[in-house]
């Protein structure tokens, strides 16, 4: 039979192929060939075999096998080595966040990955007793990243069947990085208490804390990686920022990765977080006494005007009058309590009430008292100008004034006949 097929047999490297030609339903066919390895197989290799066949009028079949490679008694276990990877800093500190490619060196593939833990271990089990390399694929933040490749051999997997690979990685160097407070309208403000914390979140360890000064940025050096900033307590006038996350690059550029309401942009590397100004309203209260043993002279009137000012510039007026217990207040409401960043400075005056003198004291905050004095030395009340009617007032000023000048010279000339 083989003789009958050998003719038939087409041998292109990996591949095989027999034409059987025609075959009864009784009849059929066993394959038996040997294959040349390229090198020395391993405990535990994997070999596939994949058989398509074809055949007239019917469906095309596949079968795949898999055989593995085990010493001549078959016992052994070839899936029992393991690779540890341990991750350190100059001062064996430990790291982590690395990765670590894993490759068979055979078959070139990656066959598994490492990642260090916080006391910088890693490892990748379950692998063949083979030769492979290890490849860093991510260093730990703030470090730079091993460019050559770790190899290992079969031999250093060791009678524990283990191998662990020690490496050191660098810090990169620290990146000048500056940061401004500003207000809406771009200018920089002072009393911000301010702090940078390493990560997201403010659980981390606080790299930096300072309070803003006016029309001055602030400069920090910062390890690649990323950092929360935190807005403790704005200035008065101005509302805090929620917190921002913020990254470094190796580069030392500033990447912006979470922030609320546009409050932080980046230009020239330079992180500029905005405080919106605060809109707080307040109300501001007047309370009125006397000091007139109780209207004894019979000159307190029955209403007061008293006026708000806001920096200086007054703003509106109330008439105060007593209520129903016989008490004398008025109250100034929601007025803002900040412009443009600045607290407003309010304060009151009274018109002038006939026989009182006004004395003022309190502030916006805890309100104005305003205090009465009698006191018959004062001036009255200005009162408002009354104009002559026109015509018939003016007219009779005229002929006053015509009458003397004509007396006067009647005057003088009966002086001159004398």
């Amino acid at each position: 039979m083989t003789a009958k097929l050998k003719a038939n047999i087409i041998v292109n490297k990996r591949k095989a192929t027999v034409k059987i030609g025609g075959i009864a339903s009784n009849e059929g066919y066993y394959i038996n060939y040997k294959v040349k390895l390229n090198g020395e197989p391993k405990i535990g290799d994997a070999f596939i075999n994949k058989v398509k066949l074809t055949a007239d009028n019917t469906v095309d079949k596949t079968t795949e096998v898999e055989t593995r490679y085990v010493k001549a008694n078959g016992k052994a276990d070839g899936q029992n080595f393991t690779i540890k990877v341990k991750k350190v800093d100059a001062n064996g500190q430990p790291l982590s966040n690395a990765e670590f490619q894993v490759i068979r060196n055979r078959t070139k593939e990656v066959v598994g990955t490492i990642t260090t833990d916080a006391n910088g271990m890693g490892e990748l089990s379950h692998l063949l007793k083979d030769e492979y390399t290890l490849k860093e694929s991510k260093a730990p933040d703030g470090y730079k990243k091993r460019d050559e490749k770790f190899k290992i051999s079969p031999s250093d997997f060791g009678t524990e069947q283990t191998v662990l690979r020690t490496i050191v990685n660098q810090k990169v160097g620290n990146k000048k990085i500056k940061i401004s407070k500003l207000n809406p309208n771009g200018k920089m403000i002072s009393g911000a208490k301010l702090h940078v914390y390493k990560g997201e979140g403010t659980q981390g360890e606080v790299v930096a804390s300072w309070t803003s000064e006016l029309g001055k940025t602030h400069e920090l050096s910062l390890d690649p990686g990323i950092y929360t900033f935190h807005e403790e307590t704005a200035p008065n006038g101005y509302k805090a920022v929620s917190d921002i996350v913020f990254e470094v690059t190796t580069a030392g550029q500033v990447n912006i990765l979470k922030a609320k309401n546009n409050t932080a942009t980046v230009k020239n590397d330079r992180l500029n977080i905005t405080d919106q100004f605060d809109e707080a309203r307040t109300n501001i209260s007047v309370v009125k006494h006397w000091d007139d043993k109780d209207n004894q002279a019979g000159k307190r009137p029955n209403h007061i005007t008293v006026n708000l000012l806001a920096d200086g510039k007054k703003i509106e007026s109330q008439t105060i009058k007593p209520n129903e217990n016989g008490k004398w207040r008025a109250e100034f409401t929601n007025k803002p309590k900040y412009k443009n960043g600045k607290e407003i400075h309010y304060t009151i005056t009274e018109e002038v009430v006939a026989s009182y003198r006004a004395e003022i004291s309190g502030d916006a905050a805890s309100g104005f008292v305003l205090q009465n004095l009698y006191d018959p030395s004062q001036p009255p009340a200005p009162k408002q100008k009354i104009l002559p009617r026109t015509g018939t007032t003016v007219m009779g000023a005229l002929i006053v004034v015509g009458l003397v000048v004509l007396n006067r010279s009647i005057y003088l000339a009966k002086r001159k006949n004398r």
